[in-house]
């Protein structure tokens, strides 16, 4: 049998990934969404599941659920979002890796950023730097 294809709408970009990439790590906040009884409560926006995020760092969380290497970024207030994200989305091993100032594995996919990639322990010096403070804290 095939791996059958969903198709998310975040924030008005459309992403498709399968079922399995999403369920990879239960009790996440997609593994949730795919599960049967999540079903009935799914809004479908043109065919897609809605998910009412910023799309922005939506290719690094499915990265992180394929198994590849999500890159991370540079610049300060894209790493916050991006582990505001990976938080909200529930994706633990990507968020710990980020608090702690790691990559996770090497760096596979640079295609997201052009190449560019955060010195190994520059997230954490960002992270704890006096003079930046975490949004949801």
């Amino acid at each position: 049998m095939p791996p059958q294809v969903i198709k998310l709408n975040v924030g008005g970009e459309v992403f498709a990934t399968t079922r399995h990439a999403l369920g990879r790590t239960p009790g996440t906040f997609l593994a949730d969404l795919v599960s049967e009884e999540a079903a009935d409560k799914l809004l479908f926006l043109d065919g897609a599941i809605f998910i009412d995020r910023s799309p922005k760092f939506f290719q690094h969380i499915l990265d992180e659920l394929r198994g590849c290497t999500p890159c991370v970024p540079t610049e300060t207030s894209a790493v916050l979002q991006l582990l505001q994200e990976s938080r909200f989305y529930g994706l633990s091993r990507l968020s710990a890796a980020l608090e702690d100032g790691l990559q996770p594995q090497a760096a596979l996919c640079s295609h997201h950023t052009g190449g560019s990639q955060a010195a190994p322990g520059a997230l954490q010096t960002i992270l704890t730097s006096t003079d930046v403070s975490l949004p949801w804290e």
